[in-house]
């Protein structure tokens, strides 16, 4: 699974409960409130008293209810122990009638468990059929979830009631993490797996995708037909899956006689080969590097609404929220490449082989995160896979202060709090460093170990390092205790003295954090073309070493330079050393060039970093060149601009990369530069939309008087992505009381998260329109869009806008000089208590029921 929730926009504080995001919203700066949870418990893997050989289960769907009526037959017996009673997981359901092979028994349904007392003990030899007649109700108890996982309903009906215009009806699963048993009974745990077949009955009019193969559908006079699916080896619980809709099939090409196909809503099917790009390409990568070729029968992705994570790596049939419905100029500035990639590399690292327990969640997670920078170097370079893995172990690092615990975790809260940035970015960092230390072809052969012993198994971390222990003939004891096991990372200080008379600097490294480490790392030592590599292994807290130069210039000293460490390295280089740092990086070394632009970035008025920075801009690397703009976007001094604003002008029209004119756009916005204007203009017309939308941002700053009329031009050519978003900050902005016909008209063309973005810019709107009766029309639409999302997440987050919004108007009434009266901010702020008194009354989610009630005291001390 890989989540791409937008932070929660409010500050809520949940312990231990860490997004995996990368993607996040504007954010609203609101007081902090704290949720405190629960001491954590010792997570066992689950006791396995039966086990399932086979399920087959029917479903006919009832769209008005949000019901469905089931028939499952799960063939199963004893694991061991000989047993007279079956405990099966069955949420949320009513049950009709339970029979065991063909007789009935006595039963207990009782707190989401339906135990089966049997007529005596059946030993592990035989076989039982339990077949049971049910209904599911995944609406009809609350739900939990997580930050990553945000809900865990199991079975979701979307627009079943056609409530919102222009949105599909569809029903879909997600199972992970044990929210499967919402449709079917089961035993809904990891360590279980089992053959499926599944019986889907559905009106005519609408296409379906199951795990594994479809036979031939059953037409019945009615107007529905059935669909069966077929997965023919076993697999676990939490990754059956269906999805059901009007969707057009895309084939892709199949790869070694096995379909690859998409499953899209009908407008986005011209664009679905993009969105997937390079899908079979990446399953024979995949193959090849793990020694496994694809180990199922057929390979679909589909994309469907109000998904509540990201995407889902269900088995031969992915599931992607609607992020990843884009179109063609859409994907000039982001693709979800990346995303691709990772749930396909779960077809082998969880669900070919599955983490034994969610204690070892590393064994799935941590594996698909670092599959993207496999990709990323095989298709595009080192450069690209370096940018993603400086990306991962930043992402970890910026919340390593609030949780910095082990990647395999026996104690945790909820099971939820796994799916956090240890488990994904710092799982994948290091296995970035093992696969540096073993090297390519003991790595990739450790992974076909691994996946051969263990193949539709339950595994757990110790398979994994027995499994680089045989590929490698080497002890890895000690990386998996200090990097498995423990929490926490190593932080090294390093001084240099240069001895110019002996030519010969010294280098002393000291490990700063409490427990000790054992590092091995690689030192470059580097003047022009020649280089010096030294593989030092520092076990010990300060470990000094000496390297001679041969000439009068000084060498660039790369410490780490191979980029491997899980660390913080404080690197004491004078500024001199860093600047050669970069003239002697490689062209493709990313992560020695930012390393040297960053240290160096406040020291612009130095002669020799203007140089080192009028070199970057044009660096053959583009996300350098993205840095380097971002960096002078922030220098105020009038020599500094003056000395770099015709290079910005330059890459803002004619650089190659969409992200780099759209920086240098975001320069000349912050440095206000008027002569601009004719750049400006040129980018307003950029195949780019990001490009536009920075253009339209800079042009908002040197002439406002006509960006206003530019964006709604703009908003009738029904913009998209970015652009989009900058168009209504600018009309939000203007508070023009007409445009509440616009904003009525353009309601429902907000999907997803999008909306999100588009209320921040409606709420900026309330703070402006001088109209009480257009702020309260606007205040409705948000409203409604609130009432009518599915996704806690983004009903928070769309709330916390209007909880900005009451807090203008609160400082409006105690202000003086403001454009509003005292009497009129008061007005609106009965008109948002209201609203949100409504809101918190018709909210489900309890998470966000308490930052509601915290946020209203705050404002109106209640």
């Amino acid at each position: 699974m890989r989540s791409l929730f937008p932070l929660l926009m409010v500050p809520v504080l949940i312990a231990a409960s860490c997004s995996s995001s990368r993607k996040t919203a504007r954010s609203v700066m609101l007081p902090d409130i704290t949720i405190s949870s629960a001491g954590s418990e010792y997570r066992a893997s689950e006791t396995m008293d039966w086990d399932i050989t086979h399920t087959d289960v029917a479903l006919r769907f009832n769209f008005a209810e949000k019901t469905a009526t089931g028939h499952a037959e799960l063939d199963m017996h004893p694991y061991f122990y000989s047993s007279d009673k079956i405990i099966l997981d069955a949420k949320s359901m009513q049950i009709k009638d339970v029979l065991v092979n063909g007789m009935k028994q006595k039963l207990n349904y009782n707190n989401d468990s339906l135990t089966i007392y049997l007529d005596r003990k059946y030993h592990n030899k035989e076989q039982v059929k339990v077949s049971i007649d049910y209904i599911a109700q995944p609406y009809a108890a609350p739900t939990g979830g997580s930050k990553a996982i945000r809900d865990d309903r199991g079975l979701y009906f979307i627009n079943t009631d056609r409530s919102v215009p222009n949105k599909p009806v569809q029903i879909w699963t997600q199972g992970e993490t044990q929210a499967n048993s919402h449709w079917v009974p089961t035993f809904d745990r990891p360590n279980e797996r089992f053959t499926t077949r599944i019986h889907l009955t559905v009106p005519d009019s609408m296409t379906t995708l199951s795990n594994g193969q479809s036979g031939e559908a059953v037409f019945h006079e009615d107007g529905t037909r059935t669909d069966v699916w077929s997965m023919d080896k076993e697999i676990q619980p939490y990754v059956m899956m269906f999805a059901i809709g009007k969707f057009e099939i895309v084939a892709d090409k199949q790869w070694n006689g096995k379909d690859v196909n998409y499953y899209v809503e009908p407008q986005f099917a011209p664009y679905a080969l993009e969105m997937f790009k390079n899908t079979p390409e990446m399953i024979g990568f995949f193959s090849g590097v793990t020694g496994v070729p694809y180990p199922w029968n057929k390979y679909s992705q589909v994309v469907v609404r109000d998904y509540v994570s990201g995407a889902m790596e269900n088995t031969s049939a992915t599931l992607f929220g609607e992020f990843i419905n884009q179109d063609k100029r859409e994907m000039i500035d982001k693709d979800y490449e990346d995303v691709v990639s990772h749930e396909l590399f779960h077809q082998w690292f969880g669900d070919y082989v599955t983490a034994e327990s969610w204690s070892n969640l590393t064994l799935n997670e941590s594996f698909a995160t670092y599959g993207e920078q496999l990709w990323r170097r095989y298709k595009y370079g080192e450069a690209s896979q370096q940018k993603l893995g400086y990306d991962d172990f930043m992402s970890y690092l910026n919340q390593a202060d609030k949780n910095d615990a082990p990647l395999a975790r026996f104690h945790y809260n909820e099971r939820e709090d796994m799916f956090d940035r240890i488990s994904y970015q710092k799982g994948a960092s290091i296995l970035h460093y093992l696969h540096g230390l073993a090297g390519d072809s003991a790595f990739y052969r450790a992974m076909d170990i691994y996946l051969h012993s263990n193949a539709l198994q339950p595994a757990e971390v110790h398979n994994w390092r027995m499994a680089v222990e045989k590929a490698t003939g080497k002890d890895w004891n000690w990386f998996f205790d200090q990097w498995y096991f423990r929490g926490g990372h190593p932080v090294i200080d390093v001084n240099y003295v240069f001895d110019d008379k002996a030519r010969n600097v010294k280098i002393t490294l000291v490990q700063k954090q409490d427990q000790m480490y054992r590092l091995p790392f690689k030192i470059n030592v580097v003047n022009g073309k020649q280089v010096f590599s030294d593989m030092i292994d520092m076990d010990v807290r300060t470990m000094t070493v000496s390297y001679p130069y041969h000439d009068s210039t000084r060498p660039a000293v790369y410490i780490d330079a191979d980029h491997l460490l899980v660390g913080k390295i404080n690197d004491d280089k004078a500024t001199d050393h860093w600047v050669r740092c970069y003239y002697n990086a490689r062209p493709e070394d990313y992560r020695a060039k930012i390393a040297s632009l960053k240290a160096c970035s406040n020291s612009l008025g130095t002669a020799s970093v203007q140089d080192m920075y009028k070199k970057a801009v044009m660096d053959n690397l583009e996300y350098v060149r993205v840095f380097v703009m971002n960096v002078l976007q922030q220098q105020k001094t009038d020599k500094v601009q003056n000395m770099f604003r015709s290079d910005v002008q330059m890459l803002a029209v004619q650089d190659m990369s969409c992200h780099v004119r759209a920086a240098a756009f975001d320069v000349l916005a912050k440095w206000k530069v008027s002569a601009a204007e004719d750049d400006i203009y040129v980018g307003l017309a950029d195949i780019s939309y990001k490009v536009e939308a920075a253009a339209l941002g800079a042009l908002a700053v040197v002439d406002k008087d006509t960006v206003y009329s530019v964006a709604k031009k703009m908003l009738a050519q029904y913009p998209k992505a970015a652009l989009l978003n900058k168009v209504w900050d600018i009309i939000g902005e203007k508070g023009n009381t007409e445009d509440t016909v616009l904003i009525n008209e353009w309601h429902y063309r907000f999907a997803g998260n999008n909306k999100i973005s588009y209320s921040g810019s409606l709420a900026k709107y309330m703070k402006n329109t001088p109209s009480d009766d257009a702020f309260a029309k606007v205040l409705a639409e948000v409203e409604n869009y609130i009432t009518t999302e599915n996704i806690g997440v983004y009903r928070a987050s769309i709330a916390s806008y209007i909880f900005d919004v009451a807090y203008f108007f609160k400082d409006e009434v105690a202000a003086t000089n403001t454009k509003n009266s005292a009497t009129k901010a008061n007005r609106r702020l009965n008109m948002l208590h209201k609203t949100l008194l409504h809101l918190q009354e018709t909210e489900t989610d309890e998470d966000n029921i308490f930052v509601y009630k915290k946020y209203i005291a705050d404002v109106w001390g209640e």
